[in-house]
Parts: structure tokens; sequence; C-alpha cells
């Protein structure tokens, strides 16, 4: 609903007529006699418009205005005077002033008063708007009188409240003033100034309770920027923080202070609210000091405010970069303050402008690789190949190795990290702890020669002829040479006794070749390594777990904590634990087949799965032994009695076992 000010209509009168000898003079006097006189009574050449009055429900109150007709819109347009009043009980708010056509004009007055309770707490509040208008905008000096009486239990609170703000045109101009005088000392108070155009300048003092003290926080604007901030005792004076923005203090040196040079930076053409400023500024703890600047300015400024929803002031400004430079130090900022997502867009910012510009190539490195994220590291790993290792400090070099090893743990980003340990080897070729990653993460890539041959090639490197013989020896295992795996494995033990994963392979080497013995000597020797704890008992619940399948003692065999390592088992002895665990798959197969029988329940969610899942299980595994041993009894009987598919097919149509906890767990 648009809004104006009242006229009323009289009626029409004739202007008087005038008569004379001199025709020009009289004309001419005549004529604005009569102009006037049409103006005076609205019927000269504009007339006021004819307004009517409303009285009655408005807004959830009541109100009493005079209003004129759109002619086009039809819409109503406020013109002359307005009041208003409302009360929902626990508060009342009223307005009154005067509109020309449709916007507030003239001296308008708020006032509004509330009460409530709590618990023991209860209070009574009264406050006072009061200011003028000129064509809808607040302007001139505007002011805030109130009262608080309130209580908790036997405590009483009283105070009062007044504030001064100055507009111009709707725009927050010169002095600003906000008390908050109670009984108490919980009051709050604000005092600054403002620019011409709304920017907060020069010093600004907030004072606010805090604890047992009171704070006097004292904060220096230059046009809009904030650059410093002191926060000391009200009571004692004593300084609590004194700190300075300088970034700021430096940047806005250079613009007044270029010195023939282009500057990094200019005054973005934005305006941003102080409280906006305080998130971006290296000064911490601005918080509290925004909230009670919010206490001055919403009242009368905010989407809430009675007085103007949208008017401009308490503004700041920032610095923009403008230079490939400026915006990573931009960048930097926003991380220093847990921006990453600014700080991303402004380093490809940089980049965009400078695509060889080598700090925002490292920034971006490091930032991606901060977030130890698949993806993201990918990323990361493409950036640091670009950017020159000379310009590399510790912490770069750090961060980059350790995102090579991420890479390197990761199959199918193993190549990254061994192009990326290889820019350092070009360096640098004797780093050998860079020889020894890259080695590992090519053994893992089945690159096994080519890591044989890097090692072999670094005699800089003491530990690399080592890591050789072990990389050689874990080959040899693999490819079933236990012999040749123990020769290797026990050179590599007896010069890296610290090596856990040695007394593994050479303990199952031994197993392989029926040593076992041997095996358990391992395992009683690993007892000196550091790092190599509870080898001893597992390697001897293994023998004698194996003791139990050659005796036949299925019953006391736990099969399924043993599936990993028998996968290695293709000995006598492998067999007979595969049958084993062959013959408990085949036990839990016959239970699940009888409580199918003895199932009732819907065809729909007849458990048949369980059962089939259970066959197939225990004819896996005697399948793996017949291929093993052909001549197996044991095992080619029970495949005969479960009706096994194909147990007897080529050894090449039979797999490995796997493991599957899928079965056991049920």
């Amino acid at each position: 609903m648009t809004a104006s000010t009242p006229s009323s209509s009289t009626g029409h009168s004739h202007a008087p007529t005038c008569r004379g000898v001199h025709l020009n003079w009289y004309v001419v006097r005549c004529t604005s006699l009569a102009l006037l006189w049409g103006i005076l009574t609205g019927t000269g050449l504009a007339q006021s418009p004819k307004t009517k009055t409303y009285k009655g429900p408005f807004d959830g109150g009541t109100a009493q205005y005079t209003y004129y007709e759109n002619p086009t819109t039809m819409e109503r347009v406020f013109h002359g005077k307005f009041s208003s009043e409302s009360d929902d009980g626990n508060s009342k708010s009223s307005a009154s002033g005067a509109y020309t056509d449709g916007k507030k004009t003239g001296t308008w007055t708020y006032r509004r008063s509330a009460s409530g309770a709590e618990g023991v707490r209860s209070f009574t509040m009264d406050l006072t708007h009061k200011g003028s208008y000129v064509a809808g905008r607040p302007d001139g000096v505007w002011t805030l009188t109130g009262t608080l009486k309130g209580s908790e239990g036997a405590r009483k609170l009283t105070g009062k409240y007044s504030a001064t703000i100055s507009f111009n045109k709707g725009t927050v101009s010169g002095a600003v003033k906000y008390v908050e005088d109670m009984s108490d000392g919980s009051g709050v108070s604000v005092e600054g100034q403002t620019t011409s155009d709304g920017l907060m300048d020069g010093r600004w003092t907030i004072k606010y309770p805090s604890d047992d003290d009171r704070i006097e926080e004292l904060r220096e604007y230059q046009r809009g920027f904030l650059v410093r901030v002191t926060k000391r005792s009200d009571q004692s004076g004593k300084v609590l923080s004194n700190l300075t923005d300088e970034t700021v203090a430096k940047r806005l040196a250079e613009l007044q202070n270029p010195g023939g040079g282009a500057t990094k930076y200019r005054v973005a053409d934005d305006r941003y609210w102080f409280s906006d400023a305080s998130a971006t500024s290296s000064i911490l703890g601005l918080a509290e000091g925004d909230e009670h600047i919010w206490q001055v300015f919403s009242p009368f400024c905010g989407k809430e405010s009675v007085v103007c929803s949208d008017c401009n002031g308490f503004t700041t400004l920032r610095l923009e970069p403008t230079t490939a430079e400026g915006i990573v130090e931009e960048g930097d900022r926003q991380r220093d303050h847990g921006k990453d997502d600014k700080a991303k867009a402004l380093y490809e910012k940089a980049l965009a402008m400078d695509r060889n510009y080598q700090p925002a190539k490292l920034r971006l490195a490091m930032l991606l690789a901060g977030l130890n994220h698949g993806d993201s590291d990918g990323e990361a790993v493409q950036w640091f190949g670009e950017v020159e290792l000379a310009g590399l400090d510790d912490r770069a070099i750090k961060q980059y190795l350790e995102l090579l090893d991420r890479r390197g743990s990761r199959r199918d980003a193993a190549q990254q990290a061994i192009d990326g340990y290889r820019r350092f080897l070009a360096v640098e070729p004797n780093r050998c702890e860079i020889v020894q990653k890259m080695c590992a993460v090519l053994v893992k890539a089945d690159q096994v020669p080519q890591a044989l041959k890097e090692l072999r090639s670094a005699s800089a490197c003491p530990e690399a002829a080592i890591a050789a013989d072990s990389i050689e020896a874990t080959a040899a295992f693999a490819s079933k040479n236990y012999d040749n795996a123990i020769t290797l494995g026990r050179r590599t033990m007896t010069m890296r006794p610290q090596w856990g994963a040695g007394y593994t392979l050479l303990m199952r080497s031994y197993m392989q070749t029926g040593m076992l013995d041997s095996a358990v000597a391992v395992a009683k020797a690993s007892t000196a390594c550091t790092g190599c704890s509870g080898l001893e008992a597992q390697y001897r619940d293994y023998i004698t777990m194996l003791d139990d399948a050659r005796n036949e003692r299925w019953e006391k065999i736990d099969v399924s904590r043993w599936e990993r390592d028998l996968q290695y088992m293709e000995t006598e002895d492998g067999v007979r634990v595969i049958v084993a665990l062959g013959l408990r798959l085949k036990a839990l197969y016959m239970q699940e087949e009888a409580k199918l029988k003895e199932y009732k329940g819907p065809a729909w969610s007849l458990p048949d799965d369980r059962v089939l899942e259970a066959k197939s299980a225990a004819c896996e595994k005697f399948k793996f032994a017949l291929k093993v041993d052909p001549a197996n009894a044991v095992a080619k009987k029970e495949a005969e009695n479960l009706k096994c598919d194909c147990y007897s097919c080529p050894a090449s149509g039979v797999s490995r076992p796997t493991k599957s906890g899928s079965v056991y767990g049920k």
C-alpha cells in the first residue's frame, strides 16, 4: 500500500472580474490574481486530489488515515495524517505522522511498550523513536528514548535508554550515540561517527559488561576500513589487547603512496556491513562488539525497524586485488580465516590471470593436499608437478612427500607417486628414503624388476641392497621358490633384524617346505623384534592347528580364522587343513538343510540360499584339495557325496580359495 498527505476539497467560486482603463496592466494583474485565487480554491491549473478518510482495523490493530485513489491502479495512496495502534496483550505499539503522495513526510513518532514474565523474572519496557522524513527517507536527527523496569525475585532493576543518530536523505551521516543506563551496571554504550556517505570513520567506543568487569573497546576506522582495535578494562584502564590489522594498514599505505609503481589493490565498488568486514579481518574477538553496534543500528535501519528498513550506513569497504600477486595474498588471508573454498577460488583466479605464476600453483597444491581427499589429492599432485622444486620450503616439501605417499598407497594412483619421487631424485639422486619409497610403490604396481634395478643401482644408499633382498625374497615366495625365499630372507634378516614382515615370510617359507621346527624357531626369534609382538604365539597356534589336521582332530580346528594363510598351503599339511575346512562347511550345510526341511513359512521367503551357499563353499574347498592332491581320498569322497559340480575337472578349471566371511558370519 502506498501513502500520502491529506488535503480536503472545498467548493468552487469565481475569481473577481477586473475592469479599468489601462488594459494591458489590468490584464496582467487580473490574470495573476485569478491564478492565485484558483490555486487557493482548487479551481486553477492544478487541483489537489480528493481525499477520503479511513478508520478501522489495520495490520493487526487499528488505524486512521486519509488517502486518495490512484486512478490507474485503484490503489489507495496515503496522503495526509496517519495514526495507528496495536495491542497483542504483551506489547503495545503506535505510530503517528503524515504522508504526502504515499511518502512519509515531516515529524513521525513511534512508541512501543512491552511487559512479560518468565519464572521469577518480570519486566516492563517503553521505547519512543522520533524524527523527520523528507520524501519518504529519514532526514536530520532521530532520537530514541525509553525506560525499563524489572525484577528478579527481590532484586529490582531500572534503566533508561537514549540514542541519537543523524540521517541525510536516508543515509546515516555524522555522530552516532547510544546509551543504556542500568541500575545494576549492565548497560551498553556505543559512540562513533560516519562519513556523509555512511562509512564508519574515526574512533568508535563500545562499552559492555564482561564477567566481573566492564570492557571498553576502541575501534579505529579509516573511511570504512577497520585498522585497529584496543580492549581495556573500563574500571582500571588496563589494556587487555591491542591489535592492528597490519595487512589492511599496509595496503592502505600503498594506495596512498604508490611510489610510482602499479598498486596490487583497489577499493572495491561494493560496500559491506561492519560485521561482514569483521569476518575477514585478521583482528579476532570482534563478535561481541559487533553485537552491540547492531543494538544501535537495527532499531533505526534494520529489516524489522519501523524507521527505515533499507537505509544506508554503518558500512565498510574492502580492498580488491588487481594483480595475481595481490589475489594470492587475499587467498592466503581467506585461508587464515578457514575459508578454503574462497581461497581456492582466488588462487584459481590468479592462475587464470597468469598461468605461470608459481606462488599461485604452490598455494593451490598445498591447499588441495591439505584436504587429504582422494579426488583433491590427484589434483594436488598435478599442481605440485608444475611447481619448481627449488622454490619449495621444508614445509611444502614435507607436504608434497606425504601426498606422494598417499598416492602410492593406492594402486590406481601409483604412477603419480612414482613420477613425483623421480622428480625429487632428478635433483637429489642420493636421497635414500625417497629411493626406498619409490621402489616400494613400484613393487605394489607389479614393477618388481624396475624396483630391483633402482635399488641395485643406488650404491650410495646402504639400505637399498637390503631392501632389494627383501623384495626378491618376497617375490620368490610368491612364485613358490621357497628355498630361494629362505636364503634371501635369512640374509635380509641378518641385516634388518627389525623387519617384521621378514619373520612372517621366513616362517611361511619353512612351513611350505615342511621345516616346522625352523618355523617355530623363527617365531621365537621374533620376540627380539620391537614391532613383531605376538608372532610367536600366533605361529605356535598355527603349528597346533596343523598337528590337529594331521591327526584328523577336525572338531578342534577353528579353520575359518586361518583361511587367509591357507592360500599359501599347497603342501600335504596345507591340503589337510583345507579338507578340514571343507568338512566344517559340510557340517554347516547339513545344519542349514535340516532347517530347510522343517521350514513352514511362505514360499517367497524360503531360506534355500543359505543352504546353497554353504554347499558351494564346502565344495570349493574339496575341489581345491583335489587340485593340489588328486589322490586325496577324503576330499574325493566328500565331493562325491555332496555331488559337487566338476570336482574332477582339470586343475586349470579350479580357482584358489579366497577369504569369504559370509558363511562363517552366519
